[in-house]
């Protein structure tokens, strides 16, 4: 005799919930099976062939990402390289430079000593110039180069 409670109530009350509640055994089983936990169906057993299935299928999904991945990483390493080689060759370029620009220093030291007196002097000066802007220019193209493969690193 037990009511159905899958209705849906408007109002917590025991009067939609249909006649038979002041019986006492009534109540107690409506009671009780509000109380009680849902029973769970049991969990259902994979077979061989189904874990095999998975098993391959996950094996095959990491495949799949790592000859998809390899290449990334590999075009990662190179650049990664290449940017070493730029790297030693902007240091070796400003090592130039600092060279040269003391050079040059030396240069129009000896100008000054000699108020240009010397048309040898003025030429070297000249030469000597030309020299630094060349270097300063090489180290300012590997300088872009460095950061055009640091861009497409990211």
């Amino acid at each position: 005799m037990l009511v159905s409670l899958k209705q849906r109530r408007t109002y917590s009350g025991f009067s939609s919930w249909g006649k038979g509640w002041a019986d006492p055994e009534i109540r107690r089983q409506r009671l009780e099976t509000m109380k009680r936990p849902r029973e769970r169906k049991p969990r259902r057993e994979r077979s061989r062939q189904q874990r095999t299935i998975i098993f391959l299928s996950t094996i095959a999904l990491s495949g799949s990402f790592f000859f998809a991945l390899s290449p990334m990483f590999r075009q990662r390493r190179r650049a990664i390289e290449k940017l070493k080689l730029v790297n030693e060759a902007l240091v070796a370029a400003e090592e130039n430079v600092a060279r040269l620009q003391e050079r040059h220093d030396v240069i129009l030291k000896e100008i000054c000593s000699y108020y240009l007196v010397n048309s040898e002097l003025q030429e070297a000066l000249v030469a000597a110039r030309a020299a630094v802007d060349v270097a300063s220019g090489f180290v300012i193209e590997l300088r872009r180069l460095q950061l055009n493969l640091l861009n497409s690193l990211s």
